[in-house]
């Protein structure tokens, strides 16, 4: 597994020194909350290692196109859901726990909006959720944008003051930085978890 990893860390090093590479990030960027299953991290950290001091500027274009690739999927929610609606009910969830559901944006839809946002994982039915629950886009806006900028600051920051230095440390010890995150996003997993059906069961 690790040396599959590696593979892939190693073809995206590739990947971010060729003529491709910005396009790759807005790619990534735009698709990742609507269908795109990697998440703009992987190019972005990638992207940062081979130019630290870019790092801020790619930061900042992953976090408008991840905004916009957002706000398509609020907009699939918000006019196509009662195209689909039958579909849904039917097939994927109750209505009763899709009204359940929506207490999640009536307790607080910006604390809801953040968490998912800044969470490493998939957050694209949250999204197209918020647009059948119309919560307000000024607030969606601002709390999915708040949170993405921070998680790819997170990443971006370190390594334009100290990139070289990162970037060894993770080749160094990747299998041990592997392990560490896939720690992390279980922790995080069962954090979110919690917190939603804490929310829809009150």
């Amino acid at each position: 597994m690790f040396s599959f990893l590696r593979r892939i860390y190693d073809w995206v090093i590739g990947a971010s020194n060729s003529r491709w590479a910005f396009a790759v990030l807005v790619f990534v960027a735009l698709t990742e909350p609507v269908f795109f299953p990697i998440p703009p991290e992987v190019v972005l950290m990638t992207m940062s290692f081979s130019r630290p001091k870019r790092a801020l500027f790619y930061t900042a274009v992953s976090s408008l196109f991840t905004l916009l690739g957002g706000v398509i999927s609020y907009l699939i929610g918000k006019f196509f859901w009662n195209a689909t609606q039958d579909f849904f009910f039917k097939y994927v969830f109750s209505e009763e726990l899709f009204k359940k559901a929506s207490k999640v944006y009536d307790q607080n839809a910006f604390i809801t909006i953040f968490t998912i946002g800044f969470t490493p994982l998939p957050d694209k039915v949250f999204l197209i959720t918020a647009g059948i629950f119309s919560v307000n886009f000024s607030v969606f806006l601002l709390s999915y944008g708040l949170s993405r900028a921070i998680r790819y600051l997170i990443v971006a920051v370190p390594i334009f003051f100290f990139g070289d230095r990162v970037r060894g440390f993770v080749e160094r010890h990747f299998n041990t930085v592997t392990m560490a995150l896939g720690v992390l996003l279980v922790i995080i997993f069962l954090f979110v978890r919690y917190f939603i059906a804490k929310v829809i069961s009150q």
